[in-house]
Formats: structure tokens, C-alpha cells, sequence
């Protein structure tokens, strides 16, 4: 998870250049990254991401919170 950091960090910068030209900051991203991300991304679809003694969130087409 070393690239983390440095993703958060462009969308830090791109969201200080939208405050600087008037506009309103990315929000919460991982449905934007999903619905536009293409090739250069994996959707997970089958699984889930259990936990704690819980089940956790299922895997589905599209965004969802398993990674």
C-alpha cells in the first residue's frame, strides 16, 4: 500500500486547484474512480472482505467497499 500516500496526496493537490479556481473538491472519490477508471483498474466482484468475527461487505459489480 505504498502508492496510498502518494494518490492521496494528487487528489490533495487536485483538490486545492479546484478550491483555487472557485470550485467545489472531489468528495468522496471511490465511485468517481469506478464509473470512469476503464482499463487501468480490477473490479473485484466475487468475496468479501469478513473481519472481527463479522461477514463483512460482499463484492458486486461497480464500487464497493472490498479491497
Amino acid at each position: 500500500m505504498l502508492s496510498a500516500p502518494i494518490f492521496a496526496s494528487i487528489i490533495a493537490l487536485l483538490n486545492d486547484e479546484l478550491a483555487a479556481a472557485g470550485k467545489p473538491p472531489l468528495g468522496f472519490i471511490n465511485p468517481l474512480i469506478y464509473s470512469s477508471g476503464g482499463s487501468a483498474l480490477n473490479d473485484i466482484t466475487t468475496g468479501s472482505n469478513p473481519g472481527c468475527g463479522v461477514q463483512g461487505f460482499p463484492a458486486a459489480e461497480g464500487w464497493d467497499p472490498v479491497r
